[in-house]
C-alpha cells in the first residue's frame, strides 16, 4: 500500500504473505493503514470518514497493490476531492484496466466492489436474497467485507461481528453461495405479483371452461361423423325440396301473369260492353224518334190541308210533296235498325268471349290455388322440418367444435399455468431463513474450529465453545460473550470468530 502527494515522501507499507503485525505508538496512523485499504476498495466514500485530516497533509492519493495468481492489480483513489472514481491498472486479465466507481454503477463505470468479484471468480451479475422476502440484492466485494475486514471499532462488539449493520441478509446469502457454489432464488415481487394475477386469471378461465364443457357434454350430442352424414343427407333433401318449391313458385308466377292478362282482357270487355250498351240505348232512341215521324206522317195523310192560314188568314202556299222526306226517314230507320242488330250481335259475341276469358281465369286460379295449397300444406312444412333438423344437427356439431375449442384452450392454459409454476410463484408467507439454510453441519463445524483455535491460543477459561445459530456468534459454555467477557476478551473472541469463518 502507498500514499502519495506533492513534495512529500511516499508512505509505503509492504505486506508479506501470511500473518502481518503492525505495531507502533498511538496516533501514528496504524488505524489509517486499514482505513486506506478499505477506501481504495470503494469503502468509506467520503474523506471525512477517515481518521486522518487529509486537508492538513500533502497526501493526495492512495494506491493499493494486490498480488494475484495472474499478476498485479493496482487500485488508485484520490484522497482530497472526494472522488468516487477508482483507477485500476491490472495485469490480471480477469479485471480490465480503467476507471471504476465507488458509487452505483453507471453506463460508463462499473462499481469497483462488483468488478473485484472477478478476481475471486464470482460473476458480476450475481443477485442473491437480501431479506426474508428474497428481494434481490447485488453481491459485491464490499458485501463480503466481514470476511476480509474487521474494523478496529467493531472488534469489541458484544453482538456478532460477522453480521454487518446493513445488508446482513445479503451477506448470509453470499456466505451460502461461497460455501456451496449454488445460486439462491430471488424474487421480483412486482413481477411475481403480475404472474400471480395472470395465474389466477387463467385458473378462473380454466374453471369456467371446464364448467362450460360439462354443460355442453350434458346435452344429447351424437357422433360427429354420424351427425355430419345426417347433415349431408338433409342438405340433399333441402336442395331437392328447394328445387320443387322454386318450380312451383315459377309455375304459380306464370299462372299469375296469365291471370293478369286475362283479367285485363275481361276488364276491357266490360268497358266495351258498357259502351255497346250506351250505343244501344242511343240507337233505340233514334229508332223511336224515326218511328214517331213516320207514324205522324201516316196520321196526317187523311187531314184536309187549309186554304188560309189560321193565324194570318193568308193563303197557304202549297208545299211540295214531302214523300221524299218520309222516305229518307224510313231509310234512316232501316239503317239504324241494321246497326242495332249488328250491335246486338257484337255484344253477344263479346259477352261469349268474356265468359270464355272468365272460364280460363277461373281454371288458372284453381290451378294456382292448388299450387299454393301444395306449398303451404306439404312443401313449406317439409322445408321447415328439414331446416329445423339441419339447425339441430349444426348446433350439435357446433357443440362438438366448442368442446374441442375448450379442450384446446384448457391444454394451452394448463401449459401456461405449468410454465408460470415453473417460473416460480412463491407463497407470500414463506420466508427465507438463511441462518437455518446454512444447516446444522455449518454450525457444528464452526464450533469445532473455534474450539481448536481457542485451544491453540491458550484461552484461559475455555470449557466448550459453540457457534449459535440465532446470534450467529461464538458462544462460551452456551452463553453469549457479552455476559461474562470484557472489551478485551470480546475483541479477542471476535478476532477468533472471523478467523474461524475464514477457515471454514
Amino acid at each position: 500500500m502507498c500514499v502519495q502527494g506533492y513534495g512529500v515522501e511516499d508512505a509505503i507499507v509492504n505486506f508479506t504473505n501470511g500473518f502481518n503485525l503492525i505495531e507502533g505508538l498511538s496516533n501514528h496512523v496504524k488505524t489509517m493503514i486499514v482505513q486506506f485499504i478499505e477506501y481504495a476498495f470503494g469503502g468509506r466514500n467520503h474523506k471525512d470518514s477517515l481518521s486522518l485530516n487529509i486537508d492538513s497533509t500533502s497526501y493526495m492519493t492512495v494506491k493499493v497493490t494486490l498480488q494475484t495468481e495472474q499478476g498485479e492489480v493496482e487500485l488508485v483513489r484520490n484522497l482530497v476531492k472526494n472522488k468516487s472514481t477508482i483507477r485500476v491498472i491490472s495485469q490480471d486479465k480477469r479485471l480490465l484496466s480503467g476507471d471504476y466507481t465507488a458509487n452505483s454503477s453507471t453506463d460508463k463505470k462499473l462499481n469497483i466492489g462488483i468488478a473485484l468479484l472477478r478476481l475471486i471468480d464470482i460473476p458480476t451479475d450475481l443477485y442473491l436474497p437480501k431479506n426474508e422476502k428474497r428481494d434481490p440484492g447485488h453481491v459485491s466485494f464490499n458485501v463480503l467485507k466481514p470476511l476480509w475486514l474487521l474494523n478496529e471499532n467493531d472488534m469489541p462488539n458484544d453482538e456478532s461481528v460477522l453480521l454487518p449493520s446493513s445488508n446482513s441478509g445479503l451477506f448470509l446469502s453470499s456466505l451460502m453461495y461461497l460455501l456451496n457454489g449454488k445460486r439462491i432464488d430471488t424474487y421480483d415481487w412486482q413481477e411475481i405479483e403480475k404472474r400471480r394475477i395472470v395465474r389466477d386469471y387463467i385458473s378462473g378461465q380454466i374453471e369456467m371452461a371446464e364448467h362450460k364443457k360439462i354443460q355442453l357434454n350434458q346435452k344429447n350430442i351424437g357422433n360427429e361423423s354420424k351427425l355430419q352424414e345426417e347433415l349431408d343427407n338433409l342438405n340433399k333433401q333441402l336442395d331437392e325440396v328447394s328445387i320443387l318449391v322454386t318450380d312451383k313458385l315459377t309455375k304459380s308466377k306464370e299462372f299469375f301473369n296469365q291471370m293478369s292478362e286475362l283479367n285485363d282482357k275481361i276488364m276491357a270487355a266490360d268497358v266495351t260492353l258498357s259502351r255497346y250498351e250506351s250505343l244501344k240505348g242511343q240507337y233505340i232512341s233514334d229508332i223511336k224518334r224515326l218511328n214517331f215521324i213516320v207514324d205522324g206522317k201516316a196520321a196526317f195523310e187523311n187531314i184536309e190541308e187549309p186554304l188560309l192560314c189560321p193565324v194570318c188568314e193568308q193563303p197557304v202556299v202549297n208545299v211540295e210533296n214531302e214523300t221524299k222526306h218520309v222516305e229518307a226517314v224510313r231509310k234512316e230507320l232501316s239503317r239504324t235498325l241494321a246497326l242495332l242488330n249488328d250491335l246486338e250481335q257484337a255484344t253477344a259475341s263479346l259477352a261469349d268471349k268474356k265468359l270464355s276469358l272468365q272460364d280460363q281465369y277461373a281454371k288458372l286460379e284453381k290451378e294456382r290455388n292448388a299450387i299454393q295449397a301444395e306449398l303451404d300444406e306439404k312443401l313449406y312444412p317439409r322445408l321447415d322440418k328439414i331446416k329445423a333438423a339441419e339447425k339441430d344437427y349444426r348446433e350439435q356439431i357446433g357443440i362438438i367444435s366448442q368442446v374441442k375449442v375448450f379442450d384446446d384452450l384448457l391444454g394451452k392454459w394448463t401449459s401456461k399455468i405449468n410454465d408460470l409454476t415453473n417460473e416460480g410463484i412463491p407463497e407470500k408467507d414463506v420466508k427465507f431463513k438463511p441462518k437455518q439454510e446454512l444447516g446444522e453441519k455449518f454450525y457444528s463445524d464452526m464450533g469445532d474450529i473455534l474450539d481448536f483455535l481457542l485451544e491453540k491460543g491458550n484461552y484461559p477459561k475455555h470449557h466448550a465453545s459453540t457457534f449459535g445459530q440465532t446470534s450467529f456468534d461464538i458462544m462460551i459454555n452456551d452463553k453469549k460473550k457479552k455476559v461474562s467477557h470484557g472489551k478485551g476478551f470480546r475483541s479477542y473472541l471476535n478476532s477468533i470468530t472471523v478467523m474461524a469463518l475464514s477457515e471454514k
